[in-house]
């Protein structure tokens, strides 16, 4: 298995390299993605870049907003403030949920290219000086399934029947989708301005 990745990693990086040598010699007037990164104002890239320190600081800011904001708004899919009780809820329970459900996904078939994607791209996401779901979003499926994942090995184990589980699955499914549903014209809106 890891062969036919790491092949497809050296074509991308084929691919990738002279691009990057490229785009280092012929900078956008806005800056590279790094200089983007690194920049102390991330609307002038020009600014003075961030050292370690700095950087570190800001993308320990973005785990915060993630974990007390965006990841608990998957349990929540009603419009306006979210509730201290909702945001307590979504990181106690559905960061459980999340953390049994990769490790029961990653133990049962091992790690995937879409989980290294999540992984990859939840990096990024800290990283990225702009916070907000349409960063979040990108991630929000698979996200999703770890959760169903989580909740459904718990299920089983709880109340050891697999129509038990198999509801609990559906019911939480089908309430993200709700939220899902209720948040899309919203985003779409947002995001397309």
């Amino acid at each position: 298995r890891w062969h036919r990745a790491a092949a497809a990693a050296a074509v991308t990086a084929l691919a990738v390299i002279p691009w990057m040598l490229w785009t280092a010699q012929n900078p956008p007037p806005t800056g590279g993605y790094l200089e983007q990164v690194r920049a102390s104002n991330p609307y002038d890239p020009a600014s003075t870049p961030l050292g370690a320190g700095a950087l570190l600081g800001r993308t320990a800011q973005s785990v915060v907003h993630y974990a007390f904001l965006e990841f608990p708004r998957l349990f929540w899919p009603f419009e306006g403030e979210l509730p201290y009780a909702v945001r307590a809820f979504g990181l106690l329970l559905g960061g459980t949920l999340l953390a049994i459900g990769v490790w029961r996904v990653i133990r049962v078939r091992g790690i995937q290219a879409w989980d290294l994607h999540v992984l990859f791209a939840l990096g990024m996401i800290l990283v990225w000086p702009w916070r907000g779901d349409r960063f979040f979003l990108t991630i929000a499926p698979f996200v999703w399934l770890y959760l169903l994942v989580g909740l459904d090995h718990v299920a089983r184990v709880v109340f050891q029947r697999v129509i038990v589980a198999q509801v609990a699955v559906a019911a939480l499914a089908l309430f993200l989708l709700v939220g899902a549903l209720r948040a899309a014209p919203r985003t779409w809106e947002i995001n397309r301005l």
